[in-house]
């Protein structure tokens, strides 16, 4: 899939997605482990930056390589989970 893109902007796509992925993971070690809430973390709040790099460099669009709109889908759902413990008070919760 590389070639889809070229290498310039696969590197950048890929880049964002890593940044992005490893923000949600910090993001949630803040809410869950570090007892921050979701509005003071530093992690979290540099979410929404992160998301319109990955957006910027092409993220979210038909031909994104598959492995990589995987991941960023996964991050997603880490910062979702991250802004539910934070919303309930930390710790988990099981919702189904």
């Amino acid at each position: 899939m590389k070639y889809l893109l070229g290498l310039g902007d696969y590197s950048k796509l890929e880049a964002a997605v890593d940044a992005f992925s490893n923000g949600t993971g910090e993001c949630l070690l803040d809410v869950r482990d570090r007892g921050l809430k979701f509005e003071s973390s530093p992690n979290c709040t540099a979410l929404s930056v992160l998301s319109k790099s990955y957006l910027a460099a092409g993220g979210q669009k038909e031909d994104e390589p598959s492995p990589l709109s995987a991941k960023a889908n996964y991050a997603r759902s880490v910062a979702m989970s991250a802004r539910a413990v934070s919303c309930v008070g930390g710790g988990f919760q099981i919702f189904w």
